[in-house]
């Protein structure tokens, strides 16, 4: 009856989450439910956030607020009701968000976060990912020490009348998974292994096949039989010249029966480039290999870090320079018995490299002092069915973007005004400057622009002031920007629409489920959404 009751639990999960397991699978929910996410605020901009993190099945999210529910949140926030007014914002966010789905665990605490960084800068060490929202820059720059320190990935969201803003900041983001579309495809066919030239080179006769079974033969196997034909004919080189290369184009064309049905040589003519380009490691990961800690582990370092150093050492002995095959082939025209069996051939040389590479992690995880099964075996798989897309993401300091004349932001902002959209003031990263210009004016004034009604003309001069002194800090032209959007931004008067917000929540969370599954690529590491224009732009500051 127990495990009746299990299995019943695992396909009510199943049932419950489908969707999402489709795209991150069962490793990427089992992820999300161990993950504790700290939102820093409950206005809309994090509650939104916060709901797409809920309804998939987050495990547990604690909302820190210092404010009470106020007639203000009643006009901008669907989280909250007239009975929450004067109960602590906290309270009311959490206990809304826990109503969406009951796998969530919902907590709250009513502090205000500078002072919780004050008096307990530890505090953010407990939870997987924090995100903080609707925060101005001295307070993000606060924050962002402080999860740099405890080595906890920091998500920033904001929404500021029809502006909006996401930025995240890690020091060390390793992502295994990151699922590129179209995804690499690895064939060897370049350099076949010698059971898949076997294979192919073998007893098939094609001469002797009918046509149907002529028109039936994996392009795979056409493509290497093809090229030993080259070979013979060319002192057992490839094609290395354009010439040369469409000439074997031309000898797949010339191969088939009758090229226009045979949709096995459309496919091997379309792919005959697989037959003399071998497969490189993108240079995204043979930078991995050059790391500090990949060529010196510590008993310390991440599973990815003994994994990276396991490949290395395997594509420097046993792997000839390749890396571990994945194991996966593409859908092609072929019998079903061809095709089980070329996919048998490279799965069961996937299982061998799989295995090699685990023998080297096995050794080097002992050296280090660690148990050799540290890494489970579906780690392992995972790691080197992917290998060709590993990546490790920086999204550089904070601090550095705040400074007086970074350089990474001046670089950004050059290369952003060549390409301007056709209406150019409405390149998103023009907003940027004012959502920045908005958090000066505060500083100095206690206050947002535009708040007060009668002050809306000197406001927008003085914001208008702020955004040109800091421009003119990047040393740097920006010739679309104009007093007008220091006008708009005035006219905002701090608002944080709930439509915005809804759109802006939407962006945070799936960047927020990246960082917490370590699947697909993170944006890098802005993005500024103009709600004037609808537009959007991801920007590296």
């Amino acid at each position: 009856v127990k495990e009746m009751d299990v299995e019943e639990a695992k396909a009510q999960q199943q049932n419950k989450y489908d969707r999402q397991l489709r795209l991150w699978g069962a490793r990427g929910q089992a992820a999300l439910a161990g993950a504790r996410v700290l939102l820093v605020g409950a206005g809309p901009t994090a509650t939104e956030t916060a709901k797409n993190l809920v309804l998939p099945g987050v495990g547990a999210v604690t909302v820190l607020d210092g404010h009470a529910v106020g007639p203000r949140d009643l006009a901008n926030n669907f989280f909250v009701t007239p009975a929450d007014v004067g109960k602590p914002r906290a309270e009311a966010a959490a206990a809304a968000l826990a109503e969406l789905n009951p796998d969530c665990a919902c907590d709250w605490r009513r502090a205000f976060p500078e002072e919780v960084l004050a008096t307990e800068p530890g505090y953010v060490a407990a939870f997987t990912l924090v995100v903080g929202c609707q925060l101005r820059g001295a307070l993000q720059q606060q924050l962002a020490q402080a999860c740099r320190a405890r080595g906890v990935p920091l998500l920033l969201v904001r929404s500021y009348g029809l502006i909006g803003h996401v930025r995240i900041v890690t020091d060390n983001h390793e992502v295994v998974e990151a699922r590129p579309d179209p995804a690499p495809v690895d064939l060897r066919l370049a350099d076949p292994f010698p059971t898949l030239r076997e294979y192919a080179l073998g007893g098939l006769d094609l001469a002797a096949l009918d046509n149907a079974a002529h028109g039936h033969v994996p392009y795979v196997l056409l493509l290497l039989r093809l090229q030993k034909a080259w070979k013979d004919q060319h002192e057992g080189r490839l094609p290395a010249t354009f010439e040369e290369k469409q000439a074997f184009k031309a000898s797949v064309r010339a191969a088939a029966r009758d090229f226009a049905m045979e949709l096995n040589f459309q496919e091997a003519h379309a792919e005959a480039y697989r037959a003399y380009v071998a497969q490189e490691l993108p240079y995204e990961v043979a930078e991995l290999f050059e790391l500090e800690e990949v060529l010196n582990p510590k008993p310390t370092s991440s599973n990815f870090i003994f994994l990276v150093r396991a490949l290395k050492d395997f594509m420097a002995a046993e792997g000839e320079g390749k890396p571990p095959l994945s194991g996966q082939i593409p859908d092609m025209t072929g019998s079903s018995e061809m095709y089980m069996a070329v996919q048998e051939i490279y799965q069961a040389r996937a299982r061998a490299d799989q295995a090699a590479v685990g023998a080297r992690l096995r050794a080097l995880l002992a050296a280090a002092g660690r148990p050799e099964d540290t890494v489970s075996e579906e780690e392992l798989a995972t790691f080197c069915k992917n290998t060709l897309s590993l990546q490790r993401y920086a999204s550089g300091a904070l601090e550095e973007e705040f400074q007086p004349a970074p350089d990474q932001l001046k670089e950004t902002v050059a290369m952003a005004m060549m390409d301007l959209p056709e209406d150019a003031a409405q390149c998103p990263l023009l907003w940027y400057i004012g959502l920045r210009g908005v958090d000066q004016f505060f500083e100095k004034n206690g206050h947002y622009p535009g708040t007060q009604e009668d002050l809306l003309l000197p406001d927008g001069m003085s914001l208008w002031n702020e955004m040109q002194t800091l421009v003119k800090g990047w040393e740097t032209e920006v010739p679309p920007l104009s007093k007008k959007h220091a006008t708009e931004m005035t006219r905002y008067g701090g608002a944080e629409l709930h439509n915005i917000a809804a759109v802006i929540g939407g962006i945070a969370s799936q960047e927020a489920v990246k960082i917490i599954t370590h699947q697909f690529t993170p944006l890098k590491n802005t993005l500024i959404y103009n709600g004037i224009a609808g537009i959007s732009g991801v920007y590296e500051l």
